[in-house]
């Protein structure tokens, strides 16, 4: 990021696939943003608690409780329910598409995700928070 104010941005990143979680967070580091990858699909809601993030992204494809049970959860949750998510995934069918849009989901990347997609896709949700935080004052 090259902005000359530069606001914090925690972004929790849930996805089970050891290297690419890494990758992920240590893409988003590296362009000033504060990252935490989870793995466990059933610890994200004590994650994002402790984390307190402000954009989530969240893989559709999980062990034992899949993205969009994540996302639910999430929306039902005063303390989640108005964060942005974008979801990850390898596939994605109509139902899905409806359900996500139902979900209010801001962006789906299909994997194998491309980095000047993703970093663009975050930063998109960046300005917004930074646009918003000017106006506030």
């Amino acid at each position: 990021m090259t902005d000359a104010l530069f606001i914090p941005f925690r972004i929790l990143v849930i996805e089970h696939n050891d290297p690419f979680r890494f990758d992920i967070t240590k893409d988003l580091e590296a362009k000033g943003f504060t990252a935490r990858g989870e793995k466990h699909s059933h610890n994200s809601e004590k994650v994002a608690e402790d984390f307190d993030p402000e954009l989530c992204l969240i893989s559709l494809e999980m062990p034992r409780m899949d993205g969009i049970f994540i996302i639910r959860k999430f929306r039902r949750d005063e303390r989640f329910k108005k964060i942005p998510v974008i979801a990850m995934a390898e596939n994605v069918d109509k139902r899905q598409v409806t359900e996500l849009r139902d979900l209010k989901v801001k962006d789906v990347l299909m994997k194998p995700v491309e980095r000047k997609k993703l970093i663009a896709t975050v930063e998109k949700h960046y300005k917004v928070k930074v646009i918003a935080e000017i106006y506030r004052e």
